[in-house]
């Protein structure tokens, strides 16, 4: 018996080393397609000030982003993003996307890769951890 599992031992190695290796880590989301990078408020902040072409999109309803969002951010609710994007999106352009937590914007980018932008980055923690560092809010 101990022999039989001698010899599927290397054969169980090969097998979990495939199945690591197609895994993704917690910066980013995998697709067929490509993947986007989850990033902390400041490290986002940082970036989007050091790059004045990227794209800043609040993925809240309407009444949210009334009521105060990131500085910069433009309004294209969640449950829009898949019809809006090809027309308001350019696809050569870094697009940062926020919502309230961090949940609606993972989705808001995975639909985004999907569609076949390759410079997707999702804010993590959204903008309650946006205001809470202290980062520029408006409500304009």
């Amino acid at each position: 018996m101990f022999k039989h599992l001698r010899s599927l031992l290397p054969l169980l190695i090969i097998l979990v080393l495939a199945l690591a290796a197609c895994g993704s880590d917690d910066n980013g989301k995998s697709s067929s397609s490509g993947s986007f990078q989850t990033l902390t408020v400041n490290e986002a902040h940082d970036q989007l000030q050091a790059n004045p072409d990227a794209i800043f999109v609040d993925v809240r309803t309407a009444e949210e982003y009334a009521t105060g969002h990131a500085e910069g951010t433009r309004l294209i609710p969640l449950d829009e993003i898949d019809d809006r994007a090809e027309d308001e999106l350019p696809k050569d352009k870094d697009i940062y996307v926020i919502c309230r937590s961090g949940n609606r914007s993972k989705s808001a980018s995975e639909t985004l890769i999907s569609l076949g932008y390759e410079h997707v980055y999702n804010v993590d923690g959204g903008t309650n951890a946006w205001s809470s560092a202290g980062l520029p809010m408006s409500t304009n």
